[in-house]
């Protein structure tokens, strides 16, 4: 009795339910075998940048995210996941220019707008970061990015030298979301430097 194959597609299936329960190395060996079937199905190439990405393997994601982008160039799902990628490999520069592209296409979103502000502050681009934050944070509507662009938004501007301008930053940060200052700490020291409350 032989074994039975799969298709690309099925290997897909696979590893989305994989994901789905955050079984990160399975999901990978899925969305291997995927595109070993398929060397040309753009999802599965970029599902498995996103499972090697939650296992921390970022060089790899980007290869795989990099081919899904060579397949379908005007992915902004693609182009925001290697933003991200090389944000986290410590190359601000690349994440920012991904970050940007997803701008050209979704103007306003709030949440590349945070993280193309963080990797222009990695940068010291401090100004053109405090400028993405402050459209977050001062957006109408409620995001759950506001209380974060407040606090980045401060950050960098203490780095500025404008601490006035910090305080009541992050203190607005804090107001907005008082569990932020509790998971990242940095957040909670730099507001006690400042002299806030």
């Amino acid at each position: 009795m032989s074994e039975r194959t799969y298709s690309a597609t099925e290997y897909f299936d696979f590893g989305v339910e994989a994901m789905e329960r955050d079984d990160w190395a399975l999901a990978t060996q899925m969305f291997r075998a995927a595109v070993q079937c398929d060397p040309n199905l753009v999802q599965a190439h970029a599902g498995l940048g996103a499972a090697l990405g939650n296992q921390g393997l970022w060089s790899l994601a980007v290869e795989a995210h990099s081919r899904a982008l060579e397949l379908e160039p005007t992915d902004v799902d693609t182009i925001y996941n290697l933003g991200v990628a090389y944000g986290e490999l410590g190359r601000p520069i690349e994440s920012a220019d991904y970050f940007r592209r997803v701008l050209d296409v979704r103007p306003g979103d709030r949440e590349t707008m945070v993280r193309l502000g963080t990797e222009l502050a990695e940068q010291e681009r401090f100004l053109e970061a405090v400028e993405y934050f402050q459209t977050v944070a001062l957006a109408p509507g409620d995001s759950s990015f506001t209380a974060t662009a407040w606090a980045c938004a401060g950050a960098s501007l203490i780095r500025l030298g404008r601490v006035d301008e910090a305080r009541l930053a992050l203190e607005r940060a804090k107001s907005l979301e008082p569990a932020l200052f509790e998971h990242r700490q940095e957040f909670a020291q730099l507001l006690a430097e400042v002299g806030g409350v």
